[in-house]
């Protein structure tokens, strides 16, 4: 017995097409949510002056806010069109 299951556990494959017609809107979100970080850190970049690396602590944030700002902001636009 293991973790405390005692039945089986059989692995199962999902085909690669199922997969991404399921989680297309997942994926579309992931596209936006980089695009907005490419241009987040090109603007931070050109008012600095030099270039972020992709390891700086900044891109942790800078995730973090492009997924806000889109949650925020493509809520209100939403909300507008109704």
């Amino acid at each position: 017995m293991k973790n405390g299951f005692a039945g089986e556990v059989v692995p199962e494959m999902a085909p690669k097409e199922n997969h991404e017609k399921s989680n297309g809107q997942a994926e579309a979100t992931v596209k936006q949510v980089q695009g907005l970080v490419r241009t987040l850190r090109e603007h931070v970049a050109f008012r600095l002056g030099e270039p972020i690396p992709g390891k700086h602590p900044v891109m942790a944030w800078m995730v973090e806010h492009a997924g806000t700002l889109l949650s925020l902001w493509l809520s209100k636009l939403i909300n507008s069109l109704h």
